[in-house]
């Protein structure tokens, strides 16, 4: 059986800010069956151009469970909340 993952990139413009958006988007997607596999912490490109700046990825066991929490309006609501907060960039890859 696949899993998701959701992978976001965010270069965050106001951190005190954004910290209570995250702390709330990271509750509803808990509530939606992900799971933080990596949120923030520092990279270290090991060959390329790794113009990244802040990482998460979340594991879903569905696709439903990544639409149904993408649909939801009080998360709509958050994420255009954080996009005044910070750049950012997202989206799914199915694992193996």
């Amino acid at each position: 059986m696949a899993v998701y993952f959701v992978i976001v990139d965010s270069e965050i413009n106001d951190p005190g800010g954004l910290e209570s958006v995250s702390d709330s988007l990271a509750e509803m997607v808990r509530a939606h069956g992900g799971r933080y596999l990596i949120r923030g912490g520092p990279l270290e490109a090991k060959g390329g151009d790794l113009p990244l700046k802040r990482m998460a990825v979340v594991e879903f066991e569905s696709m439903d469970q990544v639409t149904a929490l993408f649909e939801v309006d009080a998360f709509v609501e958050l994420r255009e909340q954080r996009s005044r907060l910070a750049d950012t960039s997202a989206f799914v890859v199915e694992g193996v």
